[in-house]
């Protein structure tokens, strides 16, 4: 993780070690209780964010095999309407959009195929939303649906930098998995995210985009860790290494520590 300002007091029970108790953290000062050593001691089993390159471009890219152009599909009161960028959507010319399955609402998206081996994906945008949650929630609805392409292209008219960046924050989200327990977990392909924009979109922006979510996804593994992998000797050794190499002291509290400190409920529960 690139850094933490706080910790939140963890509720995580004591299984497997009996002595090893909660971890607890105040400000930039990271408080950790000892453990004992352990030979059932392992460390926290995280996954890896995905290396994903993304471009926001004014020009759309040529199609190609083995991407998906998402555009948008919104109800008017006669029919469905496609809301795109200017794409050659002549694959479409004729079609009845409902007879393909093609739905209005935000969590729809509906694959066909497209031009030169590519695959078109019309997604819904209708939703009672803020914009900005719109987007986030758009951008993890095309991320769930477009994982077994290497390429991503989202060519939807007349976003500014702003929604395009809450559209790349929900993409980046909406590709979390949590695999280590399965044992024919499905590859995530996507490589390359292209969002169709004129709008400036800076590295900085991006960059801290990419530092949010890798931290959620961090976040997201801890919880879904169960409790004979996640526990207060394991968390700890986690919490130190994440934090190696960045300002901050690491003070480790045993339970007489706790109760000196006034910290009574918390080694009471821990007993």
């Amino acid at each position: 993780m690139p850094g933490i300002s706080e910790a939140a007091e963890s509720g995580q029970q004591t299984e497997p070690l009996r002595n090893a108790r909660r971890i607890y953290g105040v400000g930039v000062k990271v408080l950790l209780l000892s453990h004992d050593d352990n030979p059932n001691f392992r460390p926290i089993n995280m996954v890896i964010m995905n290396n994903l390159k993304v471009q926001v471009t004014a020009k759309i890219p040529t199609t190609k095999q083995g991407s998906v152009i998402i555009c948008g599909i919104s109800k008017t009161p006669k029919e469905l309407a496609l809301i795109s960028a200017d794409l050659n959507l002549d694959v479409l010319t004729g079609q009845k959009l409902e007879l393909l399955g093609v739905k209005a609402n935000l969590e729809s998206l509906t694959l066909i195929p497209g031009p030169s081996g590519s695959v078109l994906g019309l997604v819904g945008l209708d939703a009672d939303l803020a914009p900005e949650d719109k987007l986030r929630q758009l951008g993890g609805v095309i991320a769930r649906g477009c994982k077994e392409f290497s390429e991503v292209v989202v060519a939807l008219p007349d976003l500014d930098g702003n929604a395009a960046l809450n559209l790349i924050e929900g993409f980046s989200l909406g590709l979390y998995e949590y695999t280590p327990y399965k044992s024919n977990a499905a590859k995530t392909l996507v490589k390359k995210l292209t969002v169709v924009s004129s709008a400036k979109v800076t590295a900085a922006a991006l960059t801290e985009i990419q530092l949010v979510c890798q931290a959620v996804h961090v976040a997201r593994d801890l919880v879904n860790q169960p409790a004979n992998d996640l526990y207060p000797a394991s968390f700890e050794a986690h919490t130190k290494k994440s934090v190696k190499g960045l300002p901050l002291s690491i003070e480790t509290w045993d339970e007489k520590a706790l109760v000196k400190g006034g910290f009574g409920g918390i080694a009471a529960v821990g007993a």
